[in-house]
């Protein structure tokens, strides 16, 4: 026996047995159960085949995730994935140096020889841009090659060189100007992100001189009465200078803009610049 479909309804070619006839109830439950017998196989089958979409797609998205970990691993980043660490902090630094300033040179090669290096090792947390007033303290002219390279370093984003191996260059061209040829193993020691970013700065004689007219015209605003000049996180530090160069409250004005995610690194501040002057505050004890 078969029944006949409804308007708009596929025909059911299942025979069902009718003992004595099917009139009223019995008929219309036999329609019922075999309409539910049919969506019930159709879902059946629609569902087999979601639950293997769904499998192939998560097994391609693991797949994708090892194949990115592996890569990342390979440039050494593996530990961050790993981790889930979120970037560090960049406080923003800002120095002004007067070419030619030996004080300049004292706290740049002590910002660099004990804060960005172990165990101290600051750099990654710190967004730096040195600005050079315009002039010099021989000459009234400044170096146009070591300004230009300090107003491109400037314009340069951070993640172009997160150790600041741009700073190195900078003071050793800053040291003698007239040789900065002398630095160019500095200047291939950064990333090679940052070298053809500093590099093709350079060469566009437009753009570095608009980025050193801008770089002469901050410094001016900063208003600064004495060499170097040191601002941290908006907050303007008392003059190295007047200290020694001492670049101690450098650090620790970063490490407190940075609070309770400083790294390691801020415990490792030394009490002391130097050998003699542990000894002087020793003896004094």
């Amino acid at each position: 026996t078969h029944f006949r479909p409804r308007a708009g309804q596929r025909p059911n070619r299942t025979p069902l047995p009718c003992l004595g006839g099917c009139r009223g109830s019995r008929a219309r439950s036999l329609r019922r159960g075999a309409r539910a017998m049919a969506q019930t196989s159709a879902i059946g089958r629609a569902g087999s085949w979601s639950f293997a979409v769904v499998c192939l797609a998560l097994h391609l998205a693991v797949a994708d995730a090892v194949s990115e970990y592996r890569q990342h691993a390979l440039r050494g980043e593996s530990g961050d994935i790993a981790a889930g660490a979120a970037a560090a902090p960049h406080v923003p630094v800002t120095l002004v140096f007067l070419e030619g300033c030996g004080d300049c040179e004292n706290y740049g090669a002590d910002l660099a020889d004990i804060g960005f290096k172990a165990p101290v090792d600051l750099a990654r947390s710190i967004d730096l841009k040195v600005l050079l007033v315009d002039g010099a303290i021989e000459k009234g002219l400044g170096t146009p090659a070591l300004h230009k390279f300090a107003a491109c370093a400037g314009s340069m984003p951070k993640d172009y060189d997160s150790e600041l191996t741009w700073f190195k260059a900078f003071l050793c061209a800053h040291a003698d100007p007239k040789r900065s040829h002398k630095c160019d193993k500095l200047r291939q020691a950064m990333p090679k992100k940052a070298f053809k970013f500093i590099q093709e700065c350079e060469d566009d004689d437009n753009r570095s001189s608009r980025l050193v007219k801008e770089m002469h015209r901050e410094a001016a605003s900063r208003e600064a009465g004495s060499f170097p000049w040191v601002d941290v996180a908006g907050k303007v530090l008392p003059p190295p200078d007047e200290d020694e160069d001492d670049v101690r409250p450098t650090l620790h004005a970063v490490c407190e803009a940075i609070g309770k995610s400083a790294p390691s690194g801020c415990h490792a501040i030394p009490r002391h610049m130097s050998g003699e002057e542990e000894e002087e505050y020793d003896m004094e004890d």
